[in-house]
């Protein structure tokens, strides 16, 4: 018995090594079940053909990128790290620090996808984190901060031990459900946090000098949000948002003054 389990353990070993690639260039495809691991920092450019756009890597559902303490970076166009394909809703795409992705359009995109993502920064572009649609984020020890728009955009998100800070436009965004933990967003243009539809909680976090460009508003919501040991300033309880305007209806949890 002792032996068969020997042979189990030696078998998985081999067929992980097997899936492993080095991610070398720009372009490159990380295929599902494969574990792309970045040997060098890239600087991606955009070109003269198809998508005519700086293009980081493509990640297939199921499939994973290690960027061991490198740097993915673009030139303001395209993607840093893409998450695509059909099943990309019930297979996520994993992103694995120490390591950054840096000035593309979106750091971080995919529609009606899964990602998680670890131990990463994703700042200076024009979106950050960018996961519209169906998407999903799960995230842990990431920063997402600097962006000339949003610093996470998802359906729904769930995160701990996030910065969200100094973005054009808002910190966090979730079209639905919002689950944060210890999460840290100052000096945002537009809310520190919005929430959607379903319901929120968010606990341990400091989420304060946000809304500069308009009324001051830490967190906003159309769904309910429950804090828990957080400190900020004003919320707003909403009837509708958008990028350009939301209409506020109430307030909950920061004194509204």
């Amino acid at each position: 018995m002792r032996v068969r389990s020997m042979l189990t353990v030696i078998l998985l070993l081999a067929v992980r090594t097997a899936f492993a690639v080095d991610i070398t260039e720009c372009g490159q495809v990380i295929e599902a079940n494969q574990v792309g691991r970045l040997r060098n920092d890239l600087q991606c450019a955009a070109g003269p053909t198809w998508p005519f756009s700086a293009q980081g890597v493509y990640l297939r559902p199921g499939a994973k990128l290690e960027l061991n303490g490198f740097t993915i970076a673009g030139d303001g166009t395209g993607t840093g790290v893409v998450c695509g394909m059909p099943g990309a809703r019930f297979r996520p795409c994993t992103i694995e620090g120490p390591g950054e992705v840096r000035e593309f359009w979106a750091g971080i995109n995919c529609g009606g996808c899964t990602i998680v993502v670890r131990d990463a920064a994703i700042n200076a572009h024009v979106n950050g984190i960018y996961i519209p649609l169906a998407g999903k984020l799960v995230a842990k020890r990431v920063v997402a901060s600097d962006n000339e728009r949003s610093g996470i955009w998802a359906q729904r998100v769930r995160a701990t031990d996030v910065e969200a800070s100094r973005n054009g436009d808002f910190g966090v965004s979730a079209n639905a459900t919002l689950q944060l933990k210890r999460l840290e967003a100052t000096a945002n243009g537009a809310p520190g946090v919005v929430g959607g539809i379903g319901r929120g909680r968010i606990v341990d976090s400091v989420i304060t000098g946000n809304d500069i460009a308009g009324d001051g508003y830490d967190i906003v919501s159309v769904g309910s949000v429950r804090l828990t040991r957080t400190t900020c300033s004003r919320s707003g309880k909403l009837r509708y948002y958008s990028q350009e305007e939301f209409d506020v209806v109430g307030s909950f949890g920061c004194a509204d003054d």
